[in-house]
């Protein structure tokens, strides 16, 4: 009987790591000096190199050479962290297997022997962020163009051209709608994060439960999804950050639609009052 319990133990632990391991996010554990312990087929992906090709070597052997610097300051950075304070966030890019430049936010957690001061290895989840930057690159860069446009619009009201006033105010119209749909999206990835996040808490709790029945042969699994579940939750609260910022800006984004509305519709009446001076020179001559 306690042998069919062992084995079924034994299934479930196994299944919760399969569900662990398709996860999209890089997952690793190192020590100190870098040399990898385990890493997911996501981290192993990503670096184009085969899971059992990285154990044992540093994973700065597998970070491009313009980027390996930087990250290899951050890895010594992170002997810094301590038992009362033993989780650290950054973000940096690297070149991934197919040779384009990738953003990711890592957190990483320090593991202490007992009595220590000093971690003794580390567990990191890298979240991709490329899209994300680039989407706020994008909004960046049309936040400059509106104000462009507004200049423009100042000196168009200020030579009293109302048909060219009229044009800006059309364009700028279409470059704030495109923020807006930017920033929808912002949302929708914000979302989809959020749901991966809740999913990898909770199989992570799972993972840690079945590793705990598994005794001294789940152990070191336990120690990974444990702190998998850590920083799950840390990303949660990142979330609600940004799910707060991106509702800021779409409520800034529809005050300035609404500003524009208001400048379109003076404008035209500018122009109708324009057109029936006109005319009424026309007759007087």
């Amino acid at each position: 009987m306690s042998s069919s319990v062992g084995g079924a133990d034994a299934a479930e632990h196994a299944l919760f790591r399969d569900l662990i391991e398709q996860l999209p996010d890089l997952v690793c554990h190192y020590e100190p000096d870098g040399t990898l312990l385990y890493v997911n087929p996501a981290y192993a992906a990503h670096a184009g190199q085969r899971r059992e090709d990285m154990i044992g070597r540093s994973f700065l052997e597998f970070i491009d050479a313009e980027h390996r610097d930087f990250i290899g300051r951050a890895l010594r950075e992170l002997m810094h962290l301590t038992p009362s304070n033993p989780v650290g966030v950054n973000e940096h890019c690297s070149l991934d297997a197919r040779g384009e430049l990738a953003w990711q936010v890592w957190t990483d957690k320090a593991l202490f022997d007992a009595g220590a001061t000093r971690p003794s290895r580390f567990v990191s989840i890298g979240r991709d962020t490329t899209e994300q930057r680039r989407s706020a690159e994008q909004v960046q860069a049309l936040a400059e163009l509106i104000q462009r446009q507004a200049r423009e619009l100042a000196q168009v009201a200020s030579a009293d051209n109302e048909h060219s006033l009229l044009v800006t105010v059309a364009e700028a119209a279409r470059f704030v709608h495109s923020l807006e749909s930017h920033t929808d999206d912002i949302g929708r990835m914000a979302d989809a994060i959020r749901d991966i996040a809740e999913q990898t808490n909770l199989l992570a709790l799972n993972a840690t439960i079945e590793a705990a029945r598994a005794g001294e042969h789940g152990r070191g699994f336990g120690v990974v999804a444990s702190e998998v579940k850590t920083l799950a939750s840390s990303t949660t609260e990142s979330l609600s950050t940004i799910g707060s910022l991106t509702a800021q800006l779409r409520n800034d984004v529809a005050g300035i639609v609404d500003a524009l509305a208001r400048i379109e519709a003076s404008s035209l009446r500018l122009q109708e009052s324009a057109a029936d001076l006109t005319n009424v020179a026309d007759h007087a001559r």
